[in-house]
């Protein structure tokens, strides 16, 4: 009995040991191709937002050229000149509630290029 005990231990103990290896294997591939999986989503969405905020720096970049189109035209009929027209309709605004503005196109191109956009 002995002579046969011990080849069947040790087919027993390697057959566990190979489908420990599998398990093993195969959770540590399910893990990858979900971190994988993952990953791709969060890239997707990373330049998603790079685009919108590549958008949302050209919108400022408008809005303050339509800023700088009205003060002109209000200071060409209140004799004022247009940075105080400017700097009146900006106050106004933060009195609204609302944020400063204070960007300028070069400091939307600026910000724009240090994030590599």
């Amino acid at each position: 009995m002995s002579a046969t005990f011990i080849p069947v231990i040790s087919s027993i103990v390697a057959a566990s040991a190979a489908i420990c290896a599998a398990l093993i294997s195969a959770y540590f591939q399910r893990k990858t191709a979900r971190e994988t999986a993952d990953l791709g989503k969060k890239k997707a969405r990373i330049e998603q937002l790079e685009k919108e905020l590549r958008l949302a720096y050209g919108q400022v970049k408008a809005y303050y050229e339509s800023e700088t189109i009205a003060a002109d035209e209000l200071a060409a009929h209140t004799g004022k000149a247009a940075r105080t027209v400017k700097t009146e309709i900006r106050d106004e605004v933060q009195s609204r509630g609302f944020h400063r503005p204070d960007w300028t196109r070069n400091e939307c191109e600026r910000r724009r290029n240090e994030l590599g956009l």
